[in-house]
């Protein structure tokens, strides 16, 4: 499942799916250390993971989007 990291809330981990836009909540203590909001993570419904690469790959492309709005 891939997931985006939304928000924390009072000790819980609000997250996306990014296949069904289904929102999700989970103990924040069961992401790893350092995830923070925009971070994208897979979960095989046991462990989480950071994926990186699409991580930064999306923060380029929201960072290219935001500069071509500001003019």
């Amino acid at each position: 499942m891939r997931l985006i990291l939304d928000r924390y809330e009072e000790g819980y981990a609000v997250c996306e799916d990014m296949d069904t836009r289904d929102t999700l909540t989970f103990p924040s203590e069961a992401l790893p250390d350092g995830v923070s909001e925009g971070d994208m993570l897979l979960y095989d419904g046991v462990n989480f993971t950071t994926d990186k690469k699409e991580t930064k790959s999306r923060r380029r492309r929201i960072k290219k989007m935001y500069k071509r709005l500001r003019g």
